[in-house]
């Protein structure tokens, strides 16, 4: 049987790419950093932060949005 350039076919992914994948979306979706750790077999969950969960442009753009509308918010007024 011939091979297929592979170029054909769909991307390479390793595990360890699925890991990261994982661990990014966990972390987007709110799941604390304790529990990623744990589901990931990791004791430190800073180690699983530095090196598993990472930003995207949608998170970033996200963050802004809520930094933006914490310093250009009104203060409130009190109730007398």
């Amino acid at each position: 049987m011939a091979r297929r350039p592979r170029r054909c076919g769909p991307p390479h992914l390793r595990l360890h790419d699925a890991r990261h994948s994982c661990a990014t979306l966990m972390h987007m979706r709110g799941v604390p950093v304790a529990v990623i750790a744990a589901w990931l077999g990791h004791q430190d969950a800073g180690f699983t932060l530095r090196t598993y969960a990472h930003s995207t442009n949608d998170a970033l753009t996200d963050a802004a949005a809520v930094l933006n509308a914490i310093t250009t918010a009104k203060p409130k007024k009190s109730a007398r």
